[in-house]
């Protein structure tokens, strides 16, 4: 016999509450920190206020579930081994409390499917008003800010921000292509993905942007195969496809270019003050301190305190740069919190990878998707450490995980 609340009403309006917290922050992510930040608080904050125990049976139901807690109780239990000062230790601890705001949104999701419904349509719209925002920078609309020296037609957040964002963009209407029935569903997500494409490819300066766009078409065309003669077909597409990019975009010859270069002066020179000489400086620095802790690590926070150690080191032919931020998260994670936390993060991720079997096709695109994504994205830059990458990632993941067959809801509904 279930147990009914004593203020029905009043949970019932929390949850709400905390929907359109959740609503509002993605709505907002690609333009405004601050908004996406206060939708997330907000949103964490009353569905906090609005569980019930069968929010609790729901959250235990996915396995995954109980690897995301010990995570997060890991970073939190590194504080008492950390290295840093407790200014810095609680500073960085703080960044990852978007990791929180994953049961959140499945928990949310799970009670009202609408809510997840919801949550892509707004994240669709803000994504496609980004790509839109950055062709009139390109453009040199009154009222839109000029093209960025360096980064090329941004609007508000960085190249690499926008990359990663727009390669969930390209998920999005490679779903609606492939897996929509609705004639005018289908047309919409062609031209989505041909503005993200020319976005990413001829106005922006983004490598991340370049990875992402290559991914999510990567997972596109796995899931648009159907027998081996269109394997062949995705093969010759590809292939005539990056020579065609690579001989019409100078932004993508300079980059690849560049980020060559930069890897040539650091091994042959030490050449540390380039974009790629500072990323594999940070690792260096970073695989030597996860060497001096590898079950562990020195704690959360800690990065930058053992980075000065090794700068102060009087022997050290190339000291590396003095950072908090690696621009990779599995160098980050492993040398906060060992072995143990590095070997939580990556078993937590193959079970969603594997957990997504249980879905249909347009799903299991979206979640994969987004989890190569965010794989090979994080060898170069620390997402869960950046606040709207980490955040979207993070929302986007509880939004996902809250989708099941009708088997499954059952067994949970009755729980």
């Amino acid at each position: 016999m279930s147990v009914m609340s004593p203020f029905p009403i009043q949970k019932e309006t929390l949850s709400v509450v905390a929907t359109a917290g959740f609503a509002l922050a993605a709505l907002a992510a690609p333009f405004s920190s601050a908004l996406l930040n206060i939708g997330c608080i907000a949103g964490f904050v009353f569905w906090l206020m609005s569980l019930r125990i069968r929010d609790f049976k729901r959250m235990a139901a996915r396995p995954t579930m109980w690897l995301w807690a010990a995570f997060i109780l890991l970073l939190i239990a590194s504080l008492l081994w950390t290295t840093a000062p407790t200014s810095d230790a609680l500073g960085t601890l703080s960044k990852y409390r978007k990791l929180l705001y994953c049961p959140a949104v499945l928990c949310l999701c799970l009670a009202c499917p609408a809510f997840r419904r919801l949550f892509l349509i707004l994240s669709y719209v803000s994504l496609f008003l980004l790509s839109l925002c950055s062709v009139a920078v390109a453009l040199h609309v009154p009222g839109f800010p000029a093209p960025d020296p360096y980064q090329g037609a941004i609007f508000m957040k960085s190249h690499i921000t926008e990359g990663f964002l727009l390669g969930i963009f390209t998920l999005m209407n490679g779903c609606l292509m492939l897996f929509d029935r609705r004639r005018a569903m289908r047309l919409l997500g062609s031209v989505g993905l041909i503005l993200a494409f020319v976005v990413v490819f001829y106005l922006t300066n983004g490598r991340t942007g370049f990875l992402s766009m290559t991914i999510a078409l990567l997972v596109i065309g796995c899931y648009w195969i159907e027998n081996k003669r269109q394997v062949f077909m995705l093969i010759a597409a590809l292939v005539v496809g990056a020579a065609l990019i690579f001989s019409t975009s100078d932004r993508v010859q300079n980059r690849i270019s560049e980020a060559t270069d930069n890897v040539v002066q650091y091994v042959e020179k030490g050449n540390n003050q380039t974009s790629m000489g500072l990323r594999l400086s940070f690792w260096t620095g970073g695989l030597n301190i996860f060497i001096q802790s590898p079950l562990v690590g020195q704690g959360v926070g800690s990065f930058r305190t053992e980075m000065s150690v090794q700068a102060q080191n009087k022997n050290a032919q190339n000291p590396p740069v003095i950072t908090s931020n690696p621009h990779n998260d599995f160098i980050l994670i492993a040398a906060q919190t060992g072995l143990a936390g590095l070997s939580l993060w990556l078993v937590f991720l193959w079970r969603v990878y594997r957990f997504s079997s249980r879905f249909d096709k347009s799903a299991q695109l979206l979640l994969r998707g987004l989890l190569a994504l965010y794989v090979t994205g994080a060898f170069f830059n620390s997402y869960l450490l950046d606040l709207t990458e980490g955040t979207v990632f993070v929302l986007a993941l509880g939004v996902l995980l809250s989708i099941q067959d009708r088997k499954t809801l059952k067994e949970m509904d009755h729980a």
